[in-house]
């Protein structure tokens, strides 16, 4: 089935200079995408391998594989805006720095202002060591005073606010552990 579609991922394999021209792209939902491009974008393409990337164009699908048989636009993958991270509903959309970290095969989700960092083996591991973060950040924050805090962490407090129902991550965490 033909449609047209994007991908996010980071590019793992070239084969350029022999037609046809395509590269691989293992996908955040860990699938090996092959992307098929014409050779004017073949110094691009060379140029962004290995990095996180999103692709568009005409992808073909079935039960078994799925390819871009026409990329259109490709661009390095720089930061990613989430409205959720993993089960928590954010209160607004919060940017993410988004990288891999091809020497020990880590994706790498990071928000400074929030001091959230995520790793992971997978896109789906890097989620929840957010999650994680989040909820040892929430804990931390409402069982100390904000008098036991430094200036750094009332600062991030109050941006973790902006986004995180606080009272949505105690609920979740009361529910898997008891009394918090």
């Amino acid at each position: 089935m033909l449609t047209h579609g994007e991908i996010s991922g980071i590019i793992v394999t070239l084969c350029g200079g022999n037609k046809p021209y395509h590269f691989t792209v293992k996908a955040k939902d860990e699938r090996y995408v092959n992307c098929y491009f014409d050779s004017e974008i073949e110094s691009k393409v060379s140029a962004l391998y290995k990095k996180c990337v999103r692709v568009r164009g005409t992808v073909n699908q079935n039960q078994k594989t799925c390819n871009i048989d026409a990329v259109d636009y490709i661009e390095m993958l720089t930061s990613e805006e989430m409205s959720s991270i993993g089960r928590y509903k954010l209160l607004k959309p919060v940017t993410f720095e988004v990288s891999y970290d091809m020497v020990n095969s880590l994706w790498c989700l990071k928000n400074y202002d929030l001091a959230l960092d995520g790793y992971g083996s997978t896109y789906n591991e890097s989620i929840e060591c957010l999650e994680e973060d989040i909820e040892s950040h929430v804990l931390c924050f409402t069982r100390c005073s904000d008098s036991e805090q430094s200036e750094d962490s009332l600062t991030v407090k109050a941006n973790l606010k902006e986004y995180i129902d606080f009272k949505q991550v105690l609920d979740y965490l009361r529910e898997r552990d008891g009394e918090v």
